[in-house]
């Protein structure tokens, strides 16, 4: 949110080398992205582990299994990309010199990024404090020699191929497309299903339309035809004949209305 505000763009492959120029942010968001990702010390190992243990301990081996690749995962995402093709990778900050000359980013922005990234320390330093919000009483050791080995192992193969991958080349560059989650729904899903409802009410319309275009047709018609005909008595016609037939015309219209 604060690169976005700053440089007017959170894409991937539009950013890059802004850690001179947002050191605070940048810093906020490694924290961050090392939280989620679940290093030690932070409140996202704390939060982490007691979800495995768990599901280990209720035998959820598939649930297990899948928790623990997502994990990965989430470190090449979350804990890596983001924060280095953002704040390092290739310098794009010429792009934005004008916008990036300015604070790092706006006093409230800097206030929400420095106490969710000191409370993921405080979290990780001090597991208690979480427990203390969960519906059940909770007596757990997150810091044990297993969970600290476990989760180093998968965190440094992590890092280790992004590295290898990204120095010999072979990484995937970042390409401009959108990346799809939810909005996919509105993005892909929804229009799919909208277009045979918008083809069915544009057929309706133009069949509506049709119709009353004939309809209109014939009451000019119909209206033409009158207007001759009356045209040809008026000719045949006196003046004083006419003015009866108003005359008549308004006396019928007086007698309905009194009536009603």
């Amino acid at each position: 949110g604060a690169v976005l505000h700053r440089v007017g763009t959170c894409k991937a492959s539009e950013l890059g080398g802004l850690w001179r120029h947002m050191p605070f942010t940048a810093v906020c968001c490694i924290i961050g992205a090392m939280s989620i990702s679940a290093f030690p010390l932070l409140s996202g190992f704390v939060a982490k582990s007691l979800i495995l243990s768990a599901a280990a301990g209720e035998h959820l081996t598939v649930i297990w299994l899948v928790l623990m690749f997502a994990s990965a995962g989430v470190l090449d995402h979350s804990g890596i990309k983001v924060p280095f093709f953002t704040f390092f990778a290739h310098d794009q900050s010429h792009r934005y010199r004008a916008q990036l000359a300015k604070n790092d980013s706006p006093a409230g922005m800097r206030w929400a990024m420095g106490l969710t990234a000191a409370a993921c320390i405080a979290i990780g330093v001090f597991p208690e404090a979480l427990y203390q919000w969960l519906p059940f009483a909770v007596d757990y050791e997150p810091y044990t020699a297993e969970h600290i080995v476990t989760q180093m192992q998968l965190l440094m193969g992590a890092m280790l191929a992004f590295i290898v991958l990204w120095r010999l080349g072979l990484y995937p560059p970042e390409i401009r497309a959108i990346n799809l989650d939810f909005d996919w729904v509105y993005r892909r899903l929804m229009p799919q299903l909208y277009r045979p409802v918008e083809r069915a009410a544009e057929s309706i319309a133009q069949r509506y339309h049709s119709a009353k275009s004939g309809s209109l047709k014939l009451a000019l018609t119909v209206l033409a035809a009158l207007h001759l005909s009356g045209a040809t008595r008026s000719s045949r016609s006196t003046s004083a004949q006419m003015m009866q037939w108003v005359m008549g015309g308004f006396l019928l219209l007086l007698v309905w209305l009194i009536v009603l």
